[in-house]
Order: C-alpha cells, then structure tokens, then sequence
C-alpha cells in the first residue's frame, strides 16, 4: 500500500510539473507602441524553423497581459511567455486567437498553464 501511494503521489506531481522542451530558434518581442508588442515568426518552410512561421503578440495592460495569438508549439509559447516576463510580471488575463489554424493556436496550454 505504502508503494502504491508514493507512485500515486509521484504521478500527481509529474503531471503538475509541465516541462517544455527549448526551442533553438530565436523568439523575440519587438515593441511597437506604448505596451504593445508583436513577436514576428520566421518566413520559410515550417520544418525549417521549427514550426516558428506565424506572428503573435501581446500587450500590456494595467489589469494584466493580453495575447494574441500562441503560435504553433507549447515550446514556441513557453519561449514567447519568456519574452512577456522580461517586460512585465502581470498576469496572462486572455488570449485572442486570430483563427483556428494550427500555427497560431498550438502553444495555447503553455497561456492555460498561466491562468488565461
């Protein structure tokens, strides 16, 4: 019984504890007004890039942090959440997805992860 718990326990926390592997491309958020930023993907094939070929962005606000769009992985969008902690500590609040594709869509656990 004592084995059964300490399995069960261990699962719980392996479950909680999401990793995300690193990406070896460069996700980086350039601002272009005020609060606003725009993390631009790269042009070229997917597999090229890591499937890092569609834009997002976000932008700051006094209640928290607005997404738009989560690109094509979780890594992508745990490089991209990296980005967003460097300007602020604000909560993620909502992510706006422009459309359904995969490329722009994917990554949205690592901002479910966050609350949004």
């Amino acid at each position: 019984m004592k084995i059964l718990t300490l399995l069960l326990t261990l699962l719980a926390f392996s479950v909680q504890a999401e990793e995300y592997e690193a990406v070896g491309v460069e996700v980086k958020a350039q601002k272009l007004i005020g609060d606003a930023y725009y993390v631009p993907g790269m042009s070229g094939a997917a597999t090229e890039y890591e499937g890092f070929i569609s834009n997002a962005g976000f932008v700051v606000t006094n209640e928290g942090v607005v997404v738009f769009d989560a690109l094509g992985t979780p890594s992508l969008s745990h490089a991209m959440l990296g980005e967003i902690r460097k300007i602020t500590d604000q909560p993620i609040k909502i992510v706006v997805m422009s459309h359904y594709h995969a490329d722009h869509l994917y990554g949205l656990q690592v901002f479910k992860d966050e609350g949004a």
